[in-house]
This record gives structure tokens, C-alpha cells and sequence, in this order.
């Protein structure tokens, strides 16, 4: 089976696009603003049985505002969690299975004043 990854952070990032209320990257423009969601790391496991190859992709999504408090990365962390858990994917040479919440965590950053909303989900996919 080939790699599934590039494909599928294709396809997030296209979903996430069009279900948030903040823009979406993968790599952040200078002159970008907050509040705004990246694509983080990802890592692909076997994840194939006797009879199908498969992949389990784990992709995290970071939120980043710059709200005087928790309450926006909170916010953005919950339209991501709609977007993505258990939410059906189109992925371009592969049938997605599912997709799973593992965890979401906010952080407060050093500088005292950004806020980071870090969210991971499991992908399973076929190909």
C-alpha cells in the first residue's frame, strides 16, 4: 500500500477549510493573524489485516489565539472536533474508516498572552 498520509492531510486540510471560521495552514505566512489552525505532525502505522492493507495515520491540529483568555482556542477546539471526529473523509485512492478524537490539550505559550489548542485524531484508512 502506499503512503496514505499526504493524501489525507490533503483532505483535512480541505475539510477543515471549509468547516472553520479561521483560516488553515500548513505552514503560517509571516503576515498571518490569530486566532488560526496548522496542520501538525503526523505518523503512519501498518495498520492491514490478512485480506486488506491499511494504514492508521495519527495527525495533530494545533489552534493558536491570541484572545485574553482560553475561551477562543476552546471554541476552535470544539469546531474541530465536529469537523473531524467520526466525520466522514474523501481521501483521493483510499477509503477512510474512520476517524477518531485521541486528545486535546490548551497551553498557555511563554509569551504570557498566545493560547495553543493542541488536538490529535487517529485516521484509519484502506487502500
Amino acid at each position: 500500500m502506499a503512503d496514505a498520509s499526504w493524501k489525507v492531510q490533503e483532505a483535512i486540510y480541505a475539510k477543515l477549510s471549509a468547516d472553520l471560521s479561521v483560516n488553515v495552514y500548513d505552514n503560517v505566512p509571516p503576515e498571518a493573524q490569530a486566532p488560526y489552525v496548522t496542520i501538525g505532525d503526523d505518523t503512519a502505522t501498518d495498520d492491514s489485516t490478512k485480506t486488506d492493507d491499511g494504514q492508521q495515520i495519527t495527525l495533530t491540529i494545533h489552534a493558536w489565539s491570541d484572545y485574553a483568555g482560553r475561551k477562543e482556542v476552546k471554541e476552535l477546539g470544539a469546531q474541530i472536533y465536529a469537523s473531524l471526529h467520526k466525520q466522514p473523509l474523501t481521501v483521493t485512492g483510499f477509503d477512510v474508516r474512520e476517524i477518531r478524537w485521541v486528545f486535546g490539550d490548551t497551553i498557555r505559550e511563554p509569551d504570557g498572552h498566545t493560547y495553543h489548542g493542541v488536538q490529535r485524531f487517529r485516521i484509519f484508512v484502506q487502500g
